[in-house]
């Protein structure tokens, strides 16, 4: 059994010969169940990959920025006097957060006042250490957290080996049932062929139930065959 495919319109026809080993690689390569089952699996690798990255994250930069006024208004000899203040801070640092949940951050940067139209600013560099009241509890919570996202991640994997299992046995299945009704069909087109010969020889006689049972029997090769050439175009 061949089955023919070329790369582009202008390049020869090349023959794929399909055997038991070939169909295997065919039903991996082509079968949209398959392919399927890859895009699932490969989603919960990635899934898997990006919960374990942020258990233990680091954002090497981090930009903060905070703007704040203060309006304040009086009367004073029934004058109307309204005092603003404008505060902003930008600060520019990383944050380290690990497994158990503790977390640091550091950064440097420029806290600038404005007050009646005089301006001041100043640099400045802080640092944060944050510590969960459990840790112990924490550290628990995560570890069960990843198990969960580790066996989903399994699972697909265990889901993608079945399917590849259970659509290469039902390709060479196919491939089996197509080989032996070839087979079938040839052995039966043979056989009507030397009954046809065999029929030339017996009409010179007079013997007409050897002639009718030769011709039976013909018949009976001939439904073979078509009954095989039916399974051969159904598959």
């Amino acid at each position: 059994i061949c089955m023919y495919a070329s790369e582009t319109v202008e390049a020869p026809v090349q023959s794929i010969v399909v055997d038991p080993v070939s169909v295997v690689r065919i039903t991996y390569e082509n079968n949209l169940r398959i392919a399927a089952a890859r895009y699932e699996m490969e989603a919960a690798q990635y899934q898997f990959d990006r919960f374990e990255r942020k258990l233990s994250q680091f954002t090497p930069f981090k930009l903060d920025t905070t703007i704040e006024r203060e309006s304040e208004t009086a009367f004073e000899d029934s004058v109307r006097e309204r005092e603003l203040v404008d505060q902003g801070d930008t600060t520019v640092g990383f944050e380290k957060e690990f497994f158990d949940g503790k977390k640091i951050e550091a950064g440097v940067g420029v806290q600038g006042f404005s007050e009646d139209g005089a301006d001041s600013g100043n640099p400045f560099f802080e640092g944060e250490i944050e510590m969960p009241l459990f840790s112990s509890f924490t550290r628990l919570e995560r570890i069960t957290e990843r198990s969960f996202e580790e066996s989903e991640m399994l699972e697909a994997w265990l889901d993608f080996i079945d399917r590849v299992n259970e659509s290469a046995n039902d390709s060479q299945g196919v491939y089996f049932n197509l080989q032996r009704a070839k087979n079938r069909r040839e052995l039966a087109l043979t056989a009507m062929n030397d009954l046809r010969a065999l029929l030339t020889i017996e009409e010179g006689s007079k013997q007409s139930e050897d002639v009718a049972q030769i011709e039976g029997q013909i018949q009976e090769y001939q439904s073979d065959a078509v009954e095989n050439q039916g399974e051969l175009e159904s598959d």
